[in-house]
């Protein structure tokens, strides 16, 4: 643009001036940092929305073995079950929330602030992880008695489908390259 305006100013044409290749087209013009905040907000949105649908998968799959099993269960074992579905909730309540802001901040374009929410976020999925672990494990104590070998099979593969998912959620949050 200075250039152009010294051009004009000396009466002479722009690119007579300036050889073509070196001026940049007005709508292509981005700067590294603009293409970088791009990318970390698009990566930052998918994050986010991953864990709001791992959120509602994990519930939904939970919620579904309680109910299964709920007529062969204790009253006490219901109340336990349905204490891990509470935890799991609301440990991912808390992932979801903190990748949301993940997402704002990347809108923010502020790296200090991107980063200080991906801390919040890496520490809301570890705190989640460990809440995750020990929830299944003492579901799977409860449940497995009144599973047949087929319920299972199934449980194990809902288990390992889940926590895939957690653990690559994990490892995008963590390596969310900001800046």
């Amino acid at each position: 643009m200075v250039i152009a305006t010294t051009a004009l100013a000396l009466g002479t044409p722009a690119m007579e001036t300036v050889p073509a290749a070196a001026v940049p087209a007005a709508s292509t013009a981005v700067t590294p940092s603009a293409r970088i905040d791009t990318a970390v907000r698009a990566e930052a949105a998918e994050i986010a929305d991953e864990a709001a649908a791992l959120k509602r998968d994990v519930a939904r799959t939970m919620n579904g073995y309680a109910r299964t099993f709920q007529r062969d269960l204790t009253r006490d074992e219901r109340r336990i079950l349905d204490s891990y579905v509470v935890t799991a909730n609301r440990r991912l309540a808390e992932v979801v929330r903190e990748t949301s802001r993940l997402e704002r901040a990347a809108r923010g374009r502020s790296v200090a602030q991107v980063e200080q929410a991906q801390a919040r976020s890496q520490s809301a999925w570890a705190r989640a992880q460990l809440a995750a672990e020990e929830s299944f494990d003492s579901a799977r104590a409860i449940l497995e008695p009144h599973m047949s070998l087929g319920d299972k099979i199934e449980a194990l593969g809902d288990y390992t489908s889940l926590m895939g998912r957690f653990e690559d959620l994990g490892e995008r949050i963590d390596t969310l390259e900001v800046g």
